[in-house]
């Protein structure tokens, strides 16, 4: 039901989804898939619209309880690692899918954490950080069998271009323009979020 996707360098981390809700009736409504959490977290997700938003609203709420609106990417990714834990572990949500994109300032770096459950397959990655290979970090989550050809349509495009938010938020516009006539689980309007690291951190 999702396209998002997320680009980070030592300078920038952009997360853009399309807004496309598939209902149980078969008809499409409109939501919002990634979110500015505070001044150094930003999220994104897919799947499962109800497992998804109760993973993140849980987070923000337990967060803002305990730590207040200061909780740092650290603090957060391990409410939301332990609310993953809790939904994957349920019977019930066995067959579901959901994928969360944590992005953030940690060790005055960007950084990223990424938990998915598709079917059976369960990822909860490392935190991802752009190392010494001076390569961007890009991950694409969909739940369908075109993930694969939007990583390629990615590469193509950010190698030929510098690395600007506007740049970025140009290449994924082309990629809905261009595949979701063809791929009934997005639609051509998007959002995006984004953190920019100063040199001072």
């Amino acid at each position: 039901m999702s396209l998002v996707i997320h680009v980070m360098d030592n300078k920038m981390s952009i997360i853009c989804g399309d807004t496309q809700l598939n209902l149980p009736d078969g008809s499409k409504g409109i939501i919002r898939k990634v979110f500015k959490i505070n001044n150094t977290i930003i999220c994104g997700g897919g799947g499962d619209a109800a497992a998804f938003y109760g993973i993140l609203l849980f987070a923000i709420d337990s967060a803002q309880k305990v730590i207040t609106n200061n909780f740092s990417f650290e603090e957060f990714v391990y409410i939301i690692e332990q609310r993953f834990l809790y939904y994957t572990s349920l019977e019930e949500n066995s067959n579901k899918h959901v994928t969360i994109i944590v992005s953030g300032i940690y060790n005055n770096t960007l950084t990223t954490k990424i938990f998915s459950k598709i079917g059976t397959n369960i990822v909860n990655s490392p935190l991802y950080q752009y190392g010494d290979n001076k390569k961007q970090i890009r991950f694409v989550a969909s739940e369908n069998t075109n993930t694969s050809m939007y990583q390629q349509f990615l590469k193509e495009k950010f190698d030929e271009i510098e690395f600007t938010l506007d740049n970025a938020a140009i290449i994924f516009q082309k990629l809905l323009d261009t595949y979701a006539d063809d791929d009934d689980s997005i639609n051509k309007f998007m959002h995006v979020v984004y953190l920019q690291k100063d040199e001072d951190g």
